[in-house]
This record gives C-alpha cells, structure tokens and sequence, in this order.
C-alpha cells in the first residue's frame, strides 16, 4: 500500500491532484482544491494542513474513507456525492451539510463537527445502520436546523455525549 502526496497547478493556476496507483492520498500544502484527477484506486483520502477550501467533486471507485481537517471552512456541496465512502471525519469548521453524502449507500460511520447548523434534504439516502457522532449534547443536535427529507429511506443513530437518537422511515425519532 502506498501513500502519496501529489499535486500542480494547471495552466489557469487552479491546483489539481493528479494521482493514478496509490490507495492512500494525503493533500495539505495547497490552501484550495480545484481538482482530483484520475483516483479510482484511491481507498483513503485526508484533507488538511493548509488547506481552506474544497471545491472538487470526488466520485472515486474505491473511495472508503475520507478524513477532512479542521483547517477546511467550505466544502463543494456535492463533494463526495455517490462515492462509496464507509466513513468520514469531518473537523472542517463548515455550518452546513448540503447534500455531501447524498447517495453514499454505503456510509456507515460519519463524524460531524460541533459548527453544523443546518443539515439540507437528501444528505442520507438509503443508507441503513448509519452511525453519526455528533460531539454536543442531544438537545444541541435537535436544535440543527433539519430539511424534511434530510435522511430518506434510511436507519440512522446519532451518538451525542450524553445520549443516543434514532432515526428510521417511519418515525422522526427515537430514543
């Protein structure tokens, strides 16, 4: 297993990462990411350093986990939309989660920062078993502002310091 750190800048200055055989990428000397080409072997990526912004899609094949930096204060939207990502910690300091995991069916772990106020329709789409850590308490987490639909055909426990909340298709919560 290798573990690499690539990056460039294109011809308009944007900064890319280029990366063809390796299953682990680490970027944190760029402060935004414009571009991830070529990863569908990557299996691990971990976002941070100097890094302050993500504005790249990532659809990866074999994307498992993703780690993503306190450093980080915006993250496209749709950033790992579809991937098959198992598990994401997110330190980034962002206030909304819109629609980053919607369609990741297969997410079954994911940590949320304390910033998040907002979490928008569809986040969670058919994932079943989905785990969440949220680090306040369970009235701090009922206070996040929550689309209708932001998880739909989905079973979910949301794991705050002092206490657990489930989620599934029939009921709004349980505890």
């Amino acid at each position: 297993m290798t573990t690499t750190i690539v990056h460039g800048i294109d011809e308009n200055g944007n900064n890319i990462v280029r990366e063809y055989d390796c299953e682990n990428v680490i970027i944190n000397n760029m402060k935004v990411i414009t571009e991830i080409e070529n990863i569908r072997f990557i299996k691990n990526l971990i976002i941070g350093g100097m890094v302050k912004e993500i504005e790249v899609l990532v659809h990866g094949e074999s994307l498992e986990n993703v780690i993503i930096d306190e450093s980080v204060a915006e993250i496209n939207p749709r950033f790992v939309k579809s991937a098959p990502v198992k598990n994401a910690i997110i330190n980034a300091r962002i206030k909304e989660l819109d629609h980053m995991f919607e369609c990741c069916e297969h997410l079954e772990y994911i940590v949320l920062p304390i910033t998040i106020k907002h979490i928008t329709e569809l986040n969670f789409t058919n994932v079943y078993g989905l785990t969440i850590v949220y680090p306040g308490t369970t009235n701090a987490w009922k206070r996040i502002k929550k689309d209708k639909e932001w998880y739909k055909n989905s079973t979910i426990k949301v794991v705050c310091e002092d206490g657990i909340i489930s989620y599934d298709n029939n009921s709004n919560e349980k505890w």
